[in-house]
């Protein structure tokens, strides 16, 4: 079989390894190692792509680990699409709420002491985005329990709603005197509890109330104007000026200079004589 014979610009020589092809690639080994290379760059950032992409809902349990303080609270966010996810909110006077309030204004009053939990040995409350309160699944259970339980009793008074719920409320108490049964193994439906919530009362809402409420406090506080900002620099400024009189007074009219008493302790003389 006759071999081809390839012609090579002058000075330029194959080198025997990583220009040599094997057989049935036309591809030498450098550009096929060069190509590997340029693969496993790619898929590797494809994987810590989709790596950050799965831990993204919990991304908030290790910032909350991390930061060490006390306001940072690591919250369970139940989503509107019934999707949860953890975040790092502040929490300071019982009120929940995101670092940056300018891109996410919804806030929750922390108002049950059993809606927290442990989660990585740090503490964890519950919230959701259509309701301006922190959730406490074990009040929703017994809540919806006893709700059915009468709407099972009493076929001609249901309670559908909140309105039915605070108008019966008394009569709920009086039917479940001591507490309500709830068992040890069920499903917790996070949005069943709606049902008998008022409306309009998100977490959004009360976010747009607190910055509005905010707003109105600072523009209810009397400004202070440039000068009075500017009375305590120029005091300073007078005080200064004048104890710079003071000194210059006092060293331009001869003033008795200060001497500072003899040492107790007599300097030791050391006499060399040189032979």
């Amino acid at each position: 079989m006759p071999q081809e014979l390839l012609a090579l610009p002058p000075g330029v020589v194959l080198d025997p390894f990583w220009d040599w092809s094997p057989g049935g690639i036309a591809l030498p080994i450098w550009l096929i190692v060069l190509l590997g290379f340029t693969l496993f760059i790619v898929f590797s950032n494809l994987w810590w792509i989709y790596k950050f992409l799965i831990m993204r809902p919990v991304q908030g349990h290790g910032e909350a680990a991390r930061s060490g303080n006390e306001k940072t609270q690591q919250v369970l966010l139940f989503g509107l699409n019934r999707a949860f996810a953890i975040h790092a909110l502040e929490y300071a006077e019982k009120v929940l709420s995101f670092k940056d309030s300018s891109v996410r204004i919804t806030k929750w009053l922390q108002s049950s002491p059993y809606a927290v939990g442990m989660l990585g040995y740090k503490s964890i409350m519950l919230v959701s985005e259509t309701f301006d309160t922190v959730k406490d699944p074990i009040a929703e259970m017994a809540i919806c329990i006893a709700c059915r339980s009468h709407n099972e009793e009493n076929p001609n008074n249901v309670i559908e709603n909140y309105k039915g719920y605070r108008a019966n409320r008394g009569l709920l108490e009086s039917e479940n005197p001591d507490c309500v049964e709830i068992p040890i193994y069920g499903i917790y439906h996070p949005g069943k509890i709606y049902q008998y919530t008022p409306v309009d009362r998100s977490a959004g809402q009360f976010g747009r109330n607190c910055l509005k409420d905010a707003n109105d406090l600072n523009m209810a506080i009397q400004q202070k104007s440039v000068w009075e900002k500017a009375i305590p620099i120029f005091i300073c400024l007078v005080f200064g000026i004048i104890a710079i009189a003071l000194v210059y007074m006092y060293v331009t009219s001869g003033g008795t200079p200060v001497t500072l008493p003899q040492s107790p302790i007599m300097p030791t003389v050391t006499q060399t004589v040189v032979v």
